[in-house]
């Protein structure tokens, strides 16, 4: 409720209750509790909000710090040297009561999170963040997978998005004249500029990604698969994204249905499960999956019998 309470926008008590899953008379006794423990509960016209109190921690902490705290981008880099989200971490260790410093230090000694990573440490990072929050165009010196060359253009950037185990830079790109995605591993240099843009009214960066089944773009296709009862666990243990939906039945094996954009990354995905993944439809991803399997056994010297790659061709 604090953390709600917090948002700048306020929240109205009819809003509060529905959100918190309460009536409104524990929200009101709810409230009292927290002004009674000396939290300023305002309401206004807009709703209930908190005034925040004077932090002179805040002053200590550097900008770059302070983001770091809101949007850890260290957790998913594989470079494990000190980064400024522990110095912002110390700092704010320094400000807690002795007990509760305890208490977090030794759950931060026992957790450990490894996450791949093609992130590109430091300043360049860096300076993408602040070219976002500052609507500052950029220049990049950016590495084309599909041209397989670099080359440099003007980006106004829009976002950063993490997905993938990637971080992907949202922009329009004054060179193609359209709203483009840049895998920031592939970014070698970053150079700021002059010049301003205004953001696009409604624009959401994650948007960009909708329907992709991890990155890549491309036309819809309408995508059918079923998994065998021994994958099937595995299958259900993914989140379900939208557009997509999974069946369950009787000896279970799972029918997965979803509405992608492009078919390259579901086929690289499915063709892991070998025999356990049947594809029933788009016959072009089912095409897809065979070429990859009878690349993966010609690269490994592996005979394909004529029974084999006819019933590839059917």
């Amino acid at each position: 409720m604090v953390l709600l309470l917090s948002q700048p926008q306020g929240w109205t008590v009819a809003q509060l209750a529905r959100r918190l899953n309460v009536s409104r008379t524990r929200l009101y006794q709810d409230i009292a509790v927290l002004r009674r423990a000396g939290i300023r509960v305002r309401r206004t016209r807009s709703g209930c909000t908190i005034a925040p109190p004077p932090l002179p921690l805040a002053a200590e902490l550097t900008q770059e710090e302070i983001l770091a705290l809101v949007l850890p981008s260290d957790l998913f880099a594989a470079d494990r040297r000190p980064t400024t989200t522990e110095q912002a971490r110390a700092k704010l260790l320094l400000r807690l009561p002795e007990q509760l410093r305890r208490w977090v230090a030794k759950v931060l000694e026992r957790t450990y999170v490894d996450t791949e990573s093609t992130t590109r440490e430091g300043k360049l990072f860096g300076l993408l963040q602040r070219a976002v929050a500052e609507q500052t165009s950029i220049r990049i010196d950016y590495f084309s997978l599909r041209s397989l060359s670099r080359s440099w253009r003007t980006v106004d950037p829009y976002g950063l998005v993490y997905r993938s185990h990637s971080w992907y830079l949202v922009g329009f790109c004054h060179l193609r004249g359209e709203i483009r995605r840049f895998r920031v591993s592939r970014i070698h240099d970053v150079q700021m500029t002059d010049a301003t843009f205004a953001y696009p009214k409604g624009f959401s960066p994650e948007e960009c990604f909708a329907g992709s089944w991890k990155a890549f773009g491309g036309r819809n296709y309408e995508v059918a698969v079923k998994f065998s009862s021994r994958i099937g666990p595995l299958i259900r243990e993914r989140a379900v994204r939208p557009g997509q939906h999974i069946l369950t039945f009787s000896d279970g094996s799972v029918l997965l249905r979803a509405t992608v954009r492009g078919l390259d990354e579901i086929a690289w995905w499915l063709v892991q499960y070998g025999s356990d993944a049947v594809v029933l439809e788009p016959e072009a991803l089912r095409r897809k999956v065979c070429d990859l399997a009878r690349g993966i056994l010609q690269a490994n010297r592996v005979p394909l019998s004529a029974d084999r790659v006819a019933a590839g061709k059917a």
